[in-house]
């Protein structure tokens, strides 16, 4: 095992941001504005039960650039 490997500061997409809330791993998490609806609701309703801040942010693009990825993001997590 490499005791070297540097551990992810940022999960990115509705899967891994949802499995880190519920592991209670995120510090924050952030969401794009142009998300489908129910999915912002979901991701924030986790968020609100397991005491984890959201952050809205103006555009998947943006939120994607943020990330370091070149493709648009709905939601983002920055672990702790």
């Amino acid at each position: 095992m490499d005791n070297n490997a540097k551990k992810p500061t940022v999960v990115v997409g509705y899967n891994q941001v949802m499995r880190s809330v519920i592991a209670k791993n995120a510090a924050c998490v952030y969401v794009a504005e142009d998300t489908e609806s129910g999915m912002l609701a979901l991701i924030r309703s986790k968020c609100a039960e397991n005491g984890i801040r959201t952050v809205t942010v103006k555009s998947k693009a943006e939120l994607g650039k943020a990330a370091g990825i070149e493709v648009p993001a709905a939601v983002m997590a920055k672990l702790k």
